[in-house]
């Protein structure tokens, strides 16, 4: 979250109605999936400082990604619904850091076949969910 939108504290969430009609849509297409906290970090991958990776995960984070905070604050400040759907493939892009680059994630290959049906499975559970908010509001 940028302080540039509003201050950090303002909490970031998902549409109550958004995960429901996630749920939903990923429990009818047979796709496995979990609700959870999910870390936005601004960092893609590591800097020079420590991040709390370890202390997140043991407090049962579901995911790190980079955007959906801003999404869910752009959202519930302009009185709109929202919800995200994510693709985890299991890789900490942090443990996947090269010795000779410690400032790069070379180690990690987003275009495996596994996160291309993974991506393709999640949009296809979005807009599945998407027709359930709008069948919702009529």
């Amino acid at each position: 979250m940028t302080q540039q939108l509003i201050p950090a504290e303002y909490p970031a969430f998902s549409a109550p109605e958004a995960v429901i009609a996630l749920e939903r849509a990923a429990r009818a297409a047979g796709a496995p999936h979990h609700r959870g906290v999910v870390w936005t970090r601004a960092a893609f991958q590591p800097g020079f400082l420590p991040l709390p990776g370890e202390a997140y995960a043991a407090a049962g984070i579901a995911a790190i990604e980079m955007e959906l905070s801003a999404l869910y604050v752009f959202a519930s400040t302009h009185g709109l619904t929202a919800g995200g759907a994510l693709v985890v493939d299991g890789a900490n892009a942090d443990e996947l850091v090269a010795e000779e680059a410690p400032f790069s994630t070379s180690g990690y290959d987003p275009h495996r076949d596994v996160v291309a049906q993974g991506v393709d499975r999640g949009a296809r559970i979005a807009l599945d969910a998407l027709r359930l908010l709008a069948a919702a509001e009529h």
